[in-house]
């Protein structure tokens, strides 16, 4: 019986084809944390002639580890047990698989996967923001200042038409001057938000 060193390309050729049986002789912690999908796990100190799997006729025995040390120990414990089959040893371990970008299964793997997951749905897009809303808003805003504006110089245009009008004709044009300069007086102390807010309400401001 002879040993024989595979690359993991070779080994992914040989699943593929489905003509390989794969050991790995990691422990049992190792192997939950990660593995080669089909692998068969077999502790290195659990290796003897029983419990070997049967190989079939057209298959080939993998032993694989993590580096590729205790893999080679294993093979060189069944070939003692002799036999005509060439045994194959994963040269680097399930570490040369991984970092040969080829696929595995586990915790790990489960876990990576799920991070993954999250970070993909952090970076989304965010939804775009409405802007029509918000110009409408603006827009209504902008015509009620203007009209705030308008009303403050209709206002103060008047009280100088009632004081002309009192100088040269009737005096009682005076009273409607104070009048309108103590409404003025009362609208200014409150904030032009309140002018603001009315006009925003009335019908000629909205769409």
């Amino acid at each position: 019986m002879s040993i024989k060193a595979i690359d993991a390309k070779t080994l992914k050729q040989w699943i593929e084809a489905k003509e390989v049986i794969l050991v790995d002789v990691r422990n049992e912690s190792e192997y939950q944390d990660n593995h080669i999908k089909g692998s068969i796990n077999l502790p290195l100190d659990k290796v003897n002639r029983d419990s070997l799997p049967k190989v079939a006729k057209g298959k080939k025995l993998v032993f694989q580890c993590e580096l590729g040390g205790r893999s080679m120990q294993a093979c060189e414990q069944v070939q003692q047990f002799g036999g005509k089959n060439t045994i194959y040893n994963l040269t680097g371990g399930i570490t040369a698989w991984k970092e040969a970008k080829f696929s595995i299964e586990g915790n790990m793997a489960t876990s990576k996967a799920k991070v993954k997951a999250k970070a993909g749905k952090s970076t989304q897009a965010a939804p775009k923001k409405d802007d029509s809303s918000c110009s409408t808003q603006e827009c209504s805003t902008s015509s009620a200042c203007c009209m705030s504006s308008n009303f403050h110089a209709y206002t103060a245009g008047l009280i100088a038409l009632c004081i002309l009008l009192g100088y040269y004709t009737e005096h009682g044009f005076f009273y409607l001057v104070s009048f309108l300069l103590a409404c003025w007086h009362v609208i200014v102390s409150m904030g032009k938000c309140v002018v603001v807010n009315y006009m925003k309400k009335n019908c000629w401001n909205k769409k």
